[in-house]
Protein backbone atom coordinates (compact mmCIF):
# COMPACT_ATOMS: atom_id res chain seq x y z
CA UNK A 1 0.00 0.00 0.00
CA UNK A 2 1.33 3.43 -0.93
CA UNK A 3 2.28 5.77 1.88
CA UNK A 4 0.82 9.24 1.50
CA UNK A 5 2.40 12.46 2.67
CA UNK A 6 0.81 15.87 3.10
CA UNK A 7 0.92 17.84 -0.13
CA UNK A 8 3.63 20.53 0.07
CA UNK A 9 1.39 23.00 -1.74
CA UNK A 10 -2.18 22.51 -0.57
CA UNK A 11 -1.33 20.80 2.75
CA UNK A 12 -4.00 18.22 2.03
CA UNK A 13 -6.79 20.66 1.17
CA UNK A 14 -6.68 20.10 -2.60
CA UNK A 15 -6.57 23.89 -3.10
CA UNK A 16 -3.42 25.27 -4.69
CA UNK A 17 -2.20 28.62 -5.86
CA UNK A 18 0.38 27.67 -8.47
CA UNK A 19 0.52 31.32 -9.61
CA UNK A 20 2.22 32.30 -6.35
CA UNK A 21 4.64 29.40 -6.79
CA UNK A 22 5.41 30.46 -10.37
CA UNK A 23 6.04 34.01 -9.10
CA UNK A 24 8.93 32.62 -7.06
CA UNK A 25 10.63 31.71 -10.32
CA UNK A 26 10.63 35.39 -11.29
CA UNK A 27 12.04 36.82 -8.07
CA UNK A 28 15.33 38.74 -8.42
CA UNK A 29 18.42 36.65 -9.00
CA UNK A 30 21.48 36.56 -6.78
CA UNK A 31 24.65 38.43 -7.69
CA UNK A 32 27.78 38.83 -5.60
CA UNK A 33 28.92 42.13 -4.12
CA UNK A 34 32.05 42.04 -6.27
CA UNK A 35 30.01 42.04 -9.49
CA UNK A 36 29.61 45.32 -11.40
CA UNK A 37 26.38 47.32 -11.24
CA UNK A 38 25.34 46.00 -14.67
CA UNK A 39 25.43 42.43 -13.32
CA UNK A 40 23.39 43.39 -10.27
CA UNK A 41 20.80 45.08 -12.51
CA UNK A 42 20.69 42.02 -14.76
CA UNK A 43 20.00 39.89 -11.69
CA UNK A 44 16.63 41.58 -11.27
CA UNK A 45 15.36 40.84 -14.78
CA UNK A 46 12.74 38.15 -15.51
CA UNK A 47 15.41 36.22 -17.43
CA UNK A 48 16.57 34.78 -14.12
CA UNK A 49 13.10 33.32 -13.59
CA UNK A 50 13.18 31.68 -16.96
CA UNK A 51 16.60 30.20 -16.14
CA UNK A 52 15.14 28.70 -12.97
CA UNK A 53 12.30 27.25 -15.01
CA UNK A 54 14.76 25.87 -17.59
CA UNK A 55 16.74 24.17 -14.81
CA UNK A 56 13.59 22.61 -13.37
CA UNK A 57 12.45 21.44 -16.80
CA UNK A 58 15.88 19.93 -17.52
CA UNK A 59 15.81 18.01 -14.23
CA UNK A 60 12.27 16.78 -14.93
CA UNK A 61 13.19 15.66 -18.45
CA UNK A 62 16.62 14.16 -17.74
CA UNK A 63 16.41 13.15 -14.08
CA UNK A 64 18.89 13.91 -11.29
CA UNK A 65 22.02 15.76 -12.45
CA UNK A 66 24.91 17.95 -11.35
CA UNK A 67 25.12 21.68 -12.12
CA UNK A 68 27.78 20.78 -14.69
CA UNK A 69 25.43 18.33 -16.45
CA UNK A 70 22.59 20.86 -16.50
CA UNK A 71 24.92 23.58 -17.81
CA UNK A 72 25.92 21.34 -20.71
CA UNK A 73 22.30 20.64 -21.60
CA UNK A 74 21.24 24.30 -21.37
CA UNK A 75 24.46 25.69 -22.90
CA UNK A 76 25.08 27.91 -19.88
CA UNK A 77 27.91 28.50 -17.47
CA UNK A 78 28.09 25.94 -14.63
CA UNK A 79 28.43 28.91 -12.24
CA UNK A 80 25.13 30.37 -13.52
CA UNK A 81 23.40 27.04 -13.11
CA UNK A 82 24.86 26.49 -9.63
CA UNK A 83 23.47 29.88 -8.59
CA UNK A 84 20.02 29.06 -10.00
CA UNK A 85 20.14 25.67 -8.22
CA UNK A 86 20.90 27.43 -4.93
CA UNK A 87 17.85 29.63 -5.45
CA UNK A 88 15.71 26.60 -6.32
CA UNK A 89 16.95 24.78 -3.20
CA UNK A 90 16.00 27.81 -1.12
CA UNK A 91 12.44 27.64 -2.47
CA UNK A 92 12.36 23.85 -1.95
CA UNK A 93 11.80 23.22 -5.67
CA UNK A 94 14.91 21.00 -5.86
CA UNK A 95 16.86 18.93 -3.37
CA UNK A 96 19.94 16.76 -3.22
CA UNK A 97 20.05 13.06 -3.98
CA UNK A 98 21.31 11.05 -1.00
CA UNK A 99 23.10 7.71 -1.12
CA UNK A 100 22.32 4.71 1.09
CA UNK A 101 24.61 6.13 3.82
CA UNK A 102 22.72 9.41 3.93
CA UNK A 103 25.49 11.36 2.20
CA UNK A 104 24.82 13.72 -0.70
CA UNK A 105 25.49 11.82 -3.91
CA UNK A 106 28.25 13.20 -6.13
CA UNK A 107 29.26 12.47 -9.71
CA UNK A 108 32.36 13.18 -11.75
CA UNK A 109 32.19 16.44 -13.68
CA UNK A 110 35.53 17.58 -15.04
CA UNK A 111 38.80 15.65 -14.56
CA UNK A 112 39.52 15.48 -10.83
CA UNK A 113 36.27 17.21 -9.83
CA UNK A 114 32.85 16.09 -8.66
CA UNK A 115 29.50 17.81 -8.31
CA UNK A 116 26.54 17.24 -6.03
CA UNK A 117 23.50 15.62 -7.64
CA UNK A 118 20.23 17.56 -7.62
CA UNK A 119 16.68 16.34 -8.19
CA UNK A 120 13.27 17.95 -8.53
CA UNK A 121 11.18 17.90 -5.35
CA UNK A 122 7.37 17.53 -5.42
CA UNK A 123 6.95 21.29 -5.08
CA UNK A 124 9.15 21.79 -8.16
CA UNK A 125 7.06 19.29 -10.12
CA UNK A 126 3.92 21.17 -9.13
CA UNK A 127 5.31 24.59 -10.06
CA UNK A 128 6.19 23.30 -13.54
CA UNK A 129 3.33 20.90 -14.27
CA UNK A 130 0.58 22.11 -11.96
CA UNK A 131 -1.12 19.95 -9.38
CA UNK A 132 -1.29 17.00 -11.77
CA UNK A 133 -0.74 14.10 -9.36
CA UNK A 134 -2.87 14.84 -6.32
CA UNK A 135 -3.25 11.11 -5.75
CA UNK A 136 0.30 10.98 -4.39
CA UNK A 137 -0.64 13.29 -1.53
CA UNK A 138 -2.98 12.74 1.42
CA UNK A 139 -6.18 14.75 1.22
CA UNK A 140 -5.76 16.05 -2.34
CA UNK A 141 -8.61 15.58 -4.74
Amino acid sequence: MAEFVACPVCEGTGVTDTDSLRAKLDKPGVTGNAHPETSRRAGTTPRKGSQRLQVLEALIEHGPMTAFDIANILHRSPNQIATRLGELHEDQFVGFVFDEDGMVETRATTPGNTGRVHQVEPLGQIVVNGHTQPEMFAGCA
